[in-house]
């Protein structure tokens, strides 16, 4: 029996051109779209800071995470704002401190807290 080749992604992003992407794209006109109708409400005098405000944010947004080259800066904010704070540990500073201080740095090493 022949072994089946399993592949690692089952879909894959389309780019069109550099690192533009279908989904960027489509993404910028729905954008455009927003703002070209949101811009009635702005006052006149503020329009040309609005379109500059608001297209550096699109960039920003859409560019890679730092953190995360797969994912946009958009979905590491929402993923940020959306994780279980429950889970992280603090380090507690003044503990570490105050251990140094009075000389037990070893005592909680050796498990005689």
């Amino acid at each position: 029996m022949e072994l089946l080749r399993i592949p690692e992604k089952a879909s894959s992003k389309v780019k069109l051109f550099w690192e533009i992407y279908l989904f960027d794209l489509l993404a910028a006109i729905a954008y455009g779209v927003v703002v070209n109708m949101l811009s009635s409400m702005v006052y006149p005098p503020l329009l040309v800071p609005y379109w500059l405000v608001l297209s550096v944010g699109f960039i920003f947004i859409m560019v890679p995470s730092r953190s995360n080259k797969e994912l946009k800066m958009y979905q590491a904010f929402f993923l940020a704002l959306t994780k279980e704070r429950a889970k992280v540990v603090a380090f507690d500073y003044e503990w570490e401190e105050t251990s140094i201080e009075i000389g037990m740095e070893g005592v909680y090493m050796h498990g005689n807290f």
